[in-house]
């Protein structure tokens, strides 16, 4: 619940601007991992950070934060087996799992504020609009790939 108040706040501030710092890019997927810990065990998933030490970036650590930690609870939560990979540098990161993927006429609309994919788990279908308005809303560009039963790809390209 304080994760999605959190949330809602940032994106009640608008258009103000966003203060900008140096974000360790592995530092914040950590934090953003960390909450998933749990289901990340529970479901026995390999989980890969291939970030290197020193990567950074200049923006709103809040706003990367709430990014990575949707992809990061999409990826682990549409994943019963297997895989969640995350790598990336100051250009871009890079999410990518061994779930159950998303259907080619689903991936047109599953940035819309509450689409959810037939086959997923239970959820509000926020996640993904959230981290495209951020993405707007920040210069960065938000892309998926995906194969029905083999995984999905989701990169953030921060330039």
């Amino acid at each position: 619940m304080a994760e999605h108040v959190r949330v809602l706040l940032f994106l009640a501030r608008g258009n103000e601007p966003m203060d900008l710092e140096t974000v360790s890019l592995q530092d914040c997927v950590n934090d953003a991992a960390a909450l998933l810990r749990d289901d990340i065990v529970d479901k026995g998933l390999d989980f890969e950070v291939r970030i290197p030490t020193g990567a950074t970036l200049r923006a709103n650590r809040e706003a990367l934060f709430i990014v990575v930690t949707n992809l990061l609870r999409n990826a682990v939560s549409y994943t019963e087996q297997g895989f969640v990979r995350v790598e990336g540098d100051a250009s871009h990161l890079r999410v990518s799992d061994s779930g159950i993927g998303i259907d080619l006429h689903e991936i047109s609309r599953i940035f819309e504020r509450h689409h959810r994919t037939g086959s997923g788990p239970a959820g509000l279908g926020l996640g993904l609009h959230i981290v495209q308005r951020i993405c707007a809303r920040s210069g960065w560009r938000v892309s998926v790939s995906s194969v029905p039963s083999a995984g999905s790809v989701f990169v953030v390209s921060f330039s």
